[in-house]
């Protein structure tokens, strides 16, 4: 048997092969072999496996670690395919977030692998009321082993820390602090839809690099990333972690330490004792465990019956956003989202259906995507807005805001929205 973690050969558009990638997600990948490892599977027998093309995959039979969020702008701008999974794959969800839609075939497979480890409260919650077993794992990165300590531990690295925060880090800490961020961009050569093997390898070397430096170089980490916080503060890095919002992606790490948002960015302690408890970490990989065993167990049942039971089946806040819209909830209108690769966009959608029963989404508008957005929604580009949506639809724009009001203020009704803050701009006469 051989047991896999997510590797992240990354999805192109069709028209761009330019893609940013966040090394957050390698740490999780990282952390999922040390579990393995933790449990005494040798190495030769822990394999990578391509997170969007796992559907397609025709190797060995896997035991397979999924954790991570998934998101609707991989769906639908990349057309990843997520589940069912192939019989060669046995499924172990933990610390899984899928931030997107859930299609009934999706939740029959997903009931057929429960229970389903979350990596926040709020996805517990919402798998339990689509009726399945689901609980909190928190993030496969809490489990990373702790540093040990040395001289060469000095810096002070500040990795995508809001801007809304430099006021506050005291001086002696910005002095010589490294400032780094968890996104990169890769220009691809690739001949297809996928970032090629050697990038995805620089990629994930990359993360590797970042991760060490940290364990080897930080004396403190200031940062607004999930996927910085935890992995350090797992090695016993100390860490502030202070953003612009609060979201629910950060529902287990706040039990461990603060997250602290503009209102208590004055009370933040920038001498932290930060610590992940080696029972916390010991329990993480020992659910593991639970999880691996029950799946094994039953695809060793699977094969014992089969052969006599074999014919039978078995949010950034866009709720926020539309509720300022100037527009009476039960008024009829029109509207069209510009920006298809953006998960943010999936959820206004789904905001504005819940808000405005009487309105309907005519299109979406992006420079590189193209096909459907959702449905019978089509995708068009800037250049067809003004031929193919009429005057009376409402433009919700996520991006490239500033060029998009020039090009078409006052030409219609426009709402200019950045994370939770909201501009509206009526149509002239």
């Amino acid at each position: 048997m051989k047991y896999g973690y997510l590797s992240w050969r990354k999805p192109l558009l069709e028209k761009r092969k330019e893609r940013r990638v966040n090394i957050g997600d390698v740490f999780q990948s990282i952390a999922t072999i040390h579990i393995l490892k933790s449990l005494g599977i040798a190495d030769e027998d822990i394999i990578p496996l391509d997170r969007f093309d796992l559907p397609d995959y025709t190797g060995e039979k896997v035991v397979l670690l999924i954790s991570g969020a998934e998101i609707d702008s991989d769906a639908y701008a990349y057309h990843t395919k997520y589940y069912p999974l192939p019989d060669n794959i046995i499924p172990v969800f933990v610390g899984w977030l899928p931030y997107r839609t859930i299609s009934e075939e999706e939740l029959a497979y997903l009931k057929q692998h429960q229970p389903i480890g979350c990596r926040s409260d709020y996805m517990v919650d919402f798998l339990r009321e689509m009726g399945l077993d689901a609980f909190l794992t928190g993030c496969t990165t809490l489990t990373l082993p702790k540093r040990e300590q040395t001289d060469r531990q000095k810096k002070v690295f500040l990795v995508d820390a809001p801007d809304s925060l430099l006021p506050y880090i005291p001086e002696q800490l910005l002095t010589d602090a490294v400032s780094l961020t968890q996104l990169s961009r890769i220009n691809s050569v690739s001949t297809d839809l996928r970032i090629t093997e050697e990038e995805t390898a620089a990629y994930h070397r990359m993360a590797e690099d970042r991760l060490k430096m940290f364990r080897d170089e930080a004396a403190l980490v200031i940062t607004s990333r999930l996927h910085v916080a935890s992995p350090c503060a797992a090695m016993g890095i100390p860490v502030v972690l202070a953003r612009n919002s609060y979201d629910m992606r950060f529902q287990f790490i706040d039990r461990f330490l603060p997250l602290y948002t503009p209102e208590t960015f004055s009370k933040i302690d920038w001498n932290p004792k930060t610590e992940i408890p080696e029972n916390v970490k010991q329990e993480i990989i020992m659910n593991c465990k639970a999880l691996i065993d029950l799946a094994i167990s039953r695809e060793n049942l699977k094969k014992i019956y089969s052969p006599v039971h074999h014919d039978f089946q078995f949010q950034n806040n866009p709720e926020v956003v539309v509720s300022n819209l100037p527009i009476d909830p039960k008024a009829e209108f029109s509207y069209a989202i510009m920006g298809v690769a953006l998960e943010s966009s999936y959820w206004l959608h789904y905001a504005m259906q819940d808000r405005f029963e009487n309105a309907r989404m005519v299109c979406a508008v992006d420079t590189f995507a193209t096909g459907m957005f959702r449905d019978d929604i089509p995708i068009i580009t800037p250049d067809e807005v003004e031929e193919k949506i009429s005057t009376d639809t409402l433009l919700l724009v996520n991006v490239a805001r500033d060029a998009t009001k020039e090009r078409f203020g006052g030409k219609y009704d426009m709402a200019l929205i950045n994370g939770s803050s909201m501009r509206f701009y009526p149509k002239e006469g």
